[in-house]
């Protein structure tokens, strides 16, 4: 009896160690118009199951009034497979609005603020798997804060595009890590810099 106690307590703390945690954060600054707006955090641990992806993004912006807007997301990806995005947009502290994507059944299924929908796919990849390596071939990816599938165009070399509701946005990779991307909210032009 003693010996399976024995076993077990060096079981579970095998199991315990075999569990390795890597973690790296980037961090963008975002200007508009050369003045600094805010600033966007991505942070992605990676263990020996799954790859977790946070961003959190402040920006204060003007278009007729001043006003601020946070992004929220959070993935989760196993086998460089979507299972799990959320996102949640507020303006001026209020909730704007709230998507999450669910892998299940072989599909996915999207709730967009109490708007149900499915995507028939079952190995979607998040655009925020991309701030930490550039995209090979990849023609679409899934948008967290449009709940949706979107083109991701590679444009030349470390340059791609991508076709969102609100505009083009541009993307400029530099060593595999996205150095630079540019965004349109309401009229106004983000232009997003890595913090090295």
């Amino acid at each position: 009896m003693q010996l399976r106690v024995i076993y077990i307590i060096l079981f579970l703390i095998g199991n315990s160690y075999a569990l390795h945690i890597h973690s790296q954060t980037i961090v963008y600054h975002v200007y508009s118009e050369g003045v600094m707006v805010g600033e966007m955090s991505v942070v992605r641990e990676v263990n020996d199951e799954s790859i977790k992806i946070q961003t959190n993004t402040s920006l204060r912006l003007k278009a007729d009034t001043s006003y601020s807007k946070e992004l929220f997301t959070e993935s989760i990806y196993m086998n460089n497979r979507l299972l799990i995005g959320e996102s949640l947009t507020k303006t001026n502290g209020a909730l704007e609005s709230s998507i999450i994507a669910v892998l299940k059944g072989g599909v996915y299924q999207v709730d967009i603020d109490g708007n149900k929908s499915t995507i028939k796919k079952n190995d979607l990849v998040a655009m925020d798997f991309y701030y930490f390596e550039s995209p090979v071939d990849t023609q679409k990816v899934y948008s967290l804060t449009e709940g949706k599938t979107i083109n991701l165009l590679k444009k030349e070399k470390d340059n791609y595009i991508s076709d969102h509701k609100n505009g083009v946005r541009h993307y400029l990779y530099k060593n595999g890590i996205l150095e630079s991307f540019k965004w349109v909210i309401k009229k106004t032009t983000l232009n997003f810099k890595l913090v090295e």
